[in-house]
């Protein structure tokens, strides 16, 4: 259904925005800051996506950005 496309999609955008954001060396608040993001909305997104996969998106970033 549409409601559903669009939920995939904006996953799929947030799961972007939290990679970038660990990729990019800023705090969140500055990240946020800087894109115009809800900072309260990136912290739900990031937990959402964490309980999703069981494993924190966030974390798997940065480490892959270390490495």
């Amino acid at each position: 259904s549409s409601s559903q496309r669009r939920d995939g999609e904006k996953e799929r955008y947030w799961e972007k925005v939290v990679g970038e954001a660990a990729r990019s060396g800023l705090s969140i608040r500055e990240y946020c800051r800087r894109h115009e993001l809800k900072e309260s909305q990136f912290h739900w997104w990031q937990r959402t996506l964490k309980d999703a996969s069981g494993e924190s998106i966030f974390r798997f970033s940065l480490i892959a950005a270390i490495l």
